[in-house]
């Protein structure tokens, strides 16, 4: 017989080849590929800076005419006479020599499109078509912008309609543009737009766009980013991080894409010149240049490895027929060494005869039958061999079979803890293989978290089945009950006549598992009775949910109770799927969640563990399981986080009270001024502040004014009508009357008193 050589030696010489030919290709294309990419984005990056400084030089060209042209205007002999005229009165020459220098000022290369020189202290505005009253056409809080501007000269973002998203830019100088405060200003407005014309000759690699110091994009060459901040497109963190830098080049990322950004800040006001290219873009050339260095490196290491393999094989001839001739007298069990060591090894005898192996694998069988049916499960046994494993495993050839998986069901009120459960469900196999006998059913196993069975049956009478199989399921259950004091539910599967749909038993008797959420426990439970053959149209009792939420929100104990007890009975009543269970407890976290701000400091209160609440819903088993889990994990916890919140809430508003009665008591201070200065209705801060110190909020300002109005008559010399008058009194009368009322004594009977004991 011949004998084929190992070819270990022939494999590591083929190897040597192909190393030896491809290593320096693979190098080669790597390092040419790097450079050319390298090479690539130095260019975009200096023709991107080029364009940046173009456009640069292009808006500060009008940027500084504009400036210089205001300047000139502004120190003009018309503009300094027109300070002291009044808005009625106006001179007429004095106007219309103002309209035709502003109308000089609006040329179109200029982009000037409004002119508005205003008098704060005469209280009027000149703009391109007359003279108004300053008030009137103004907006306060624009006027108010211009009078706080602490340089003389400035450059300001504004919307010239509040319903658009560009901005207009405006050049605002004072008047006289070095006098604080300003008598009058000067305002040029120049539209978004003309900033935009002037940088649409961008790249072609990306966008060119300038943004002023709080990164708001004032030109774009899409008009529909004009006015959005470039921190809502993509995390500006890098160039925040870089601090003033007058120019550079960043990685930004939005939306798992990448970006490079390259910028200029301008010198002369603060304002970014950005140009915005997508990676990938920048990438195409060179991915190119890639795949064609990757094309070329494998043809030239297949063109290698077919010379290799021609070459190493001429060189292993003489070393095969050497081994040939020696190879009937090696020893089989150095297989794994190359040639030249087998030569020298395979020289022995053998150890092992064919009987004993039998025999080592007859002490294996449990483990093997163990084996045979987890492949089973996991679909990992083909059909040619399975006949001839049954036979050697000593199993017959049933005509149909099942799959049971048995579960335990809560071991809340047993003697056994979580801890057990592993050391349990070993247990209870050790009984399901004492009661199912060889020639019933293959070895039961622990597969996941179920114990396993399958089933053989010689019956093709489908209800006949069905009582073997549940005659076996309750003997199971009553053995496990009587040994163990436990209860366990069964699910089972359809029956089949092929081993190669046992996977589909298995998920079946799984899925039948699930049901006992709607049966109970100690359930035997067959997949076609279980699984609904249509989705029931349920009704989710939100009435019911919203009424426990109230009483929730109210801290009601006894209210949460009853509402719960209620929503757990209309759930269970609806016989519900396990997957509808599920999806109902998800429903309800997800209401919890809106109805409370701080959602996402609730979740972290509620649940810390490796597994999320949603996850949670999907490891429940029982009724019971599930109205335990949302009582102790979702809605007590709720509700005491709420008490919790309300407690603090209520304790912040009355300590900023008190504060505000303790500083402002000499001050016309009542209720709904506390409730205006901490945005409550007066109503609810009253309702808390008796709530937190006892006292009305009225009865405590009198104290504490009656306590202040002692210590000032026991240490100063004031008089009682002066104390009276810091304490807001409207006369002397009311507040005798009112101390008499509180000491039971006049305040001079009081200061006489205070005489008398001796200071220590």
């Amino acid at each position: 017989m011949a004998i084929k050589a190992p070819t270990s030696y022939w494999k590591r010489l083929l190897l040597y080849s192909i190393l030896l030919g491809t290593i320096p290709v693979i190098v080669l294309g790597i390092s040419s590929y790097w450079k050319s990419s390298t090479a690539i984005q130095k260019k975009v990056n200096e023709s991107s800076m080029q364009v940046l400084k173009q456009s640069q030089l292009k808006v500060e060209y009008i940027l500084i005419s504009v400036d210089r042209a205001m300047s000139t205007f502004i120190t003009s002999n018309h503009v300094f006479e027109s300070l002291s005229q009044p808005r009625e009165g106006f001179r007429i020459d004095l106007f219309q020599a103002l309209q035709q220098s502003m109308n000089q000022l609006q040329q179109p290369d200029l982009g000037v499109q409004d002119i508005q020189l205003m008098n704060f202290n005469q209280n009027w505005l000149i703009k391109n078509n007359g003279l108004y009253e300053l008030n009137e056409m103004m907006n306060s809080d624009l006027l108010s912008t211009y009078k706080r501007m602490v340089p003389g000269s400035e450059w300001l973002k504004q919307k010239n309609d509040p319903l658009q998203t560009a901005y207009d830019v405006s050049l605002v100088k004072k008047l006289p543009i070095n006098l604080t405060p300003a008598i009058g200003m000067m305002v040029v407005r120049i539209p978004a737009y003309e900033f935009s014309r002037l940088i649409s000759g961008g790249t072609d690699l990306g966008n060119v766009m300038i943004l002023d110091t709080d990164y708001t994009i004032l030109a774009h060459q899409d008009a529909q980013m004009l006015g959005k901040k470039l921190s809502d497109l993509v995390d500006i963190s890098p160039i925040e991080q870089a601090g003033d830098i007058l120019e550079g080049t960043f990685t930004l990322t939005n939306n798992q894409n990448k970006h490079m950004i390259i910028l200029r800040k301008s010198t002369y006001n603060g304002w970014l010149y950005v140009s915005d290219i997508a990676i990938n873009e920048i990438t195409k050339d060179s991915n190119d240049i890639g795949w064609f260095t990757l094309i070329a490196t494998l043809v030239i290491s297949f063109t290698t490895f077919l010379l290799s393999l021609q070459g190493s094989q001429t060189m292993y001839s003489p070393i095969r027929r050497l081994y040939q001739s020696v190879a009937s007298h090696t020893d089989p069990r150095h297989g794994t060494r190359d040639e030249f060591e087998e030569m020298i090894d395979r020289f022995g005898k053998l150890t092992n005869s064919q009987t004993q192996m039998k025999n080592e694998l007859k002490g294996q069988l449990p483990q093997l039958q163990e084996l045979f049916v987890f492949k089973l499960l996991q679909g990992d046994m083909n059909a040619a061999s399975l006949e001839q494993k049954l036979s050697w495993l000593g199993y017959p050839r049933w005509e149909r079979f099942a799959v049971l998986s048995l579960q335990t069901d809560s071991i809340e009120d047993t003697r056994f803890r979580e801890s057990d459960l592993d050391l349990l469900m070993f247990a209870i196999n050790n009984i399901v293989t004492e009661l199912v006998p060889q020639e019933y059913g293959l070895k039961p196993i622990l597969y996941n978290s179920s114990q396993v069975t399958i089933i053989g049956i010689d019956a093709s009478n489908e209800e006949k089945m069905k009582k073997v199989l549940v005659e076996l399921a309750e003997e199971i259950q009553h053995h496990i009950l009587q040994y163990l004091s436990l209860k366990v539910s069964i699910g089972i599967s359809r029956t089949y006549d092929s081993f190669q749909n046992i996977p589909k038993a298995l998920e079946e008797a799984e899925e039948a598992l699930k049901y006992r959420i709607t049966f109970g426990e100690a359930s035997i439970l067959f997949i076609e009775q279980v699984q609904p053959s249509r989705l029931n149209q349920v009704r989710f009792p939100e009435e019911t949910v919203k009424k426990l939420m109230d009483a929730v929100k109210l801290s009601d104990a006894s209210l949460v109770k009853e509402y719960f007890h209620q929503l757990m009975t209309e759930l269970m009543n609806e016989k519900l799927s396990h997957r509808e269970v599920q999806m109902f407890m998800v429903r309800l976290i997800i209401d919890f969640m809106k109805e409370v701000d701080e959602s996402s400091e609730l979740y972290e209160t509620l649940y810390i563990a490796q597994r999320t609440l949603f996850e949670d819903t999907f490891v429940l088993k029982t009724s019971h399981e599930v109205a335990s889990w949302a009582r102790n994990t979702i809605v007590m916890p709720t509700m005491h986080f709420i008490e919790e919140r309300t407690r603090f809430h209520y304790k912040k508003i009355s300590n900023q009270m008190l504060l505000l009665i303790h500083h402002d008591f000499d001050k016309d201070i009542s209720l709904e001024s506390c409730a205006d200065r901490l945005n409550y209705h007066p109503d609810y801060i009253k309702k808390v502040f008796r709530k937190e110190t006892g006292s009305n909020f009225s009865d405590y300002l009198f104290q504490y004014r009656m306590g202040i109005a002692k210590t000032w008559l026991r240490d100063t010399e004031w008089k009682i009508s002066e104390i009276a008058e810091k304490l807001r009194y409207t006369n002397a009368q009311n507040f005798i009357r009112s101390f008499r009322k509180f000491e039971e004594m006049t305040p001079g009977q009081y200061r006489e008193e205070s005489k008398k004991i001796p200071q220590r």
